[in-house]
């Protein structure tokens, strides 16, 4: 009998789980770790420091791009990209932890060429506004992820690995909310049982392709009884080249720390999976953006100013 349940996020960020039929599935190989079973994490050697990177983007004002025989869509975004560092165990103020802020602002064209606006860079040909904010974002990150690496043991990055599979130093993706149905129903059965902190055996993602990962889920907390069975789990990557070995201490490290940093529900709409670290860097990150009503008045300013 089919119930309904709860998508514990709030609506305004989308669906914590939301699967799409796509023919871009990568090839899985399961047997990495033998029997596909439940993986409790073992007393190991703590992380020392770890930064996580993550951004946001705002549409700012939603545009058209006329001429006499044209009107083509356009608008204005904005994002921002951070760097935070914790150190387990060691209680630090958001001026210690916080170490990079990148804003950047853009007027987004669907057109070839679009026009110069003051302290704005033009993206042109963007047919989805929001998909090339956001694939601007994720480049973004990469950079940064890149940055703070050399500073830290271990870099988290929201997101999987698309943009940062191919940088310098080692750099986990931290992907929160599940929008390709990677395993088949009898391994999802597992993953549904998974216990806080219990993860399940590693698998590889695109072995015969550039994009070559391992990848994990892991369980932070259990969903409340409203909740969907899947509330409360992410999935984790990282580049196949540092070698299975490396990924199981990864895994294991991280099987003892992220749960210890998992967010409140009445604190976070999308906790448990919104860790309390990238909680507070999106704020820090949004403050930096500014006040959107503010911002949207200057655009029109702007705007009312011409283009050069």
């Amino acid at each position: 009998m089919l119930k309904l349940k709860i998508d514990p996020w709030s609506s305004d960020y989308g669906p914590s789980l939301h699967l799409e039929d796509t023919n871009e599935t990568p090839e899985v190989k399961l047997d990495l770790e033998g029997e596909w079973r439940a993986h409790t994490p073992m007393p190991t050697d703590p992380l020392e420091q770890v930064a996580l990177v993550d951004g946001v983007r705002r549409m700012e004002l939603n545009l058209r791009l006329e001429d006499e025989a044209r009107s083509m869509k356009a608008a204005i975004g904005t994002l921002g990209c951070g760097a935070i560092v914790i150190k387990p165990g060691q209680p630090q103020t958001l001026t210690q932890a916080l170490r990079y802020v990148d804003i950047q602002a853009y007027l987004l064209v669907d057109a070839p060429d679009g026009p110069m606006l003051p302290n704005l860079t033009t993206l042109a040909n963007a047919n989805d506004l929001m998909m090339t904010l956001q694939n601007k974002m994720r480049e973004t990150e990469a950079i940064m992820a890149d940055r703070v690496s050399e500073e830290v043991e271990l870099v988290i990055a929201d997101g999987p690995l698309q943009n940062t599979h191919s940088l310098k130093h080692e750099v986990l993706g931290y992907i929160k909310s599940q929008h390709q149905q990677l395993l088949e129903r009898k391994e999802m059965d597992l993953v549904r049982q998974l216990l806080p902190g219990q993860r399940t055996p590693i698998f590889s993602l695109g072995q015969d392709t550039k994009y070559h990962r391992y990848s994990w889920y892991l369980r932070l907390d259990f969903p409340a009884p409203e909740e969907t069975v899947l509330a409360g789990i992410v999935r984790l990557e990282m580049d196949a080249k540092y070698g299975l070995q490396q990924a199981q201490k990864r895994a294991n490290q991280l099987g003892v720390l992220l749960p210890q940093l998992k967010n409140s529900r009445h604190r976070d709409a999308r906790s448990p999976q919104n860790l309390i670290p990238i909680a507070v860097l999106e704020r820090a990150v949004r403050h930096r953006l500014g006040d959107p009503a503010l911002r949207q008045r200057n655009y029109r300013q702007t705007l009312l100013g011409g283009f050069p």
